[in-house]
């Protein structure tokens, strides 16, 4: 069974792999956004999710997943405890379980399973972008620390979403949704005024790649990317000024995740239908 997965994962990385995302297996044992959120959410037509963000450059790294994971920490973060300081998403990708994966990129539910378990590190802990194998090391190197430094900001649990109606309510309730797109060429220059990616059925796949929804309209959702503040658009609603683009709902996504706490999973519980 372990070679089996294992078999299983250098598959997807080789179909999938060129920007980041290397699918997560399917596993009916992840809880769904319907056991969470026990209300009918009405939503708005648009809403942007007015938390400043830090917008992440992976460079030529294959860390699109961990920088998705270090950004929606900091929404949960900046929420809660007023902590506006950015999280490692070098911490999540080197800090990999044995059986997990071992190359560039990642597999989302396994770095969300590990964000549960390990917790992350802020930046100023581990900085900047290195590929694993590097990484990995550089965490050994430090693993004492590092890992006391994240233990505290673990999760409490994690939601599959399963279609865009579930990733719009997990925008709206808990302030985001990490989200995996098969990409193509206009993925890279989304409009310079309004940062809609032009859509094709027909474009070339140019892999899978992790982002951050934090806010939907008529014309899609918008997400922040991890290529630098340059990429995009800014929105004047976050104060980010860069990092940004609006995917159109034609674009359907790989897989979807809502990451929560004790202190959000009881809020969205209790709440009923306003936002958090």
């Amino acid at each position: 069974m372990f070679f089996d997965k294992l078999f299983e994962k250098e598959r997807l990385s080789k179909e999938y792999n060129h920007n980041g995302v290397i699918p997560s297996p399917e596993d009916n044992r992840d809880y769904q956004l319907s056991s969470l959120v026990r209300f009918a959410v009405q939503l708005p037509e648009s809403y942007i999710n007015p938390c400043p963000l830090h917008i992440f450059d992976q460079k030529d790294t294959g860390a699109c997943v961990a920088a998705t994971i270090a950004q929606a920490k900091h929404i949960i973060e900046a929420r809660q405890t007023h902590d506006s300081r950015p999280f490692s998403p070098m911490y999540i990708y080197a800090n990999r379980e044995d059986d997990d994966y071992k190359g560039p990129g990642g597999i989302p539910r396994e770095f969300i399973k590990n964000l549960r378990d390990h917790g992350i590190c802020h930046y100023d802990e581990f900085e900047g972008f290195v590929e694993y194998p590097i990484a990995s090391q550089r965490y050994k190197d430090n693993k004492t620390h590092l890992d006391g430094s994240a233990y505290p900001y673990r999760i409490s649990s994690f939601y599959a979403l399963n279609n865009i109606e579930e990733v719009k309510i997990a925008i709206y309730t808990l302030g985001f949704a990490m989200i995996a797109y098969n990409i193509n060429k206009y993925f890279y220059t989304p409009d310079k005024r309004t940062g809609i990616v032009k859509y094709s059925k027909i474009a070339k796949s140019q892999g899978a790649h992790e982002v951050l929804g934090i806010g939907f309209n008529k014309d899609g959702i918008i997400c922040a990317n991890s290529w630098g503040s340059s990429y995009g658009i800014g929105l004047e609603e976050n104060k980010t000024p860069g990092g940004m683009m609006v995917v159109p709902y034609k674009y359907e996504p790989l897989e979807s995740w809502a990451l929560v706490d004790d202190i959000t999973e009881k809020n969205v519980k209790r709440q009923n239908g306003e936002c958090i």
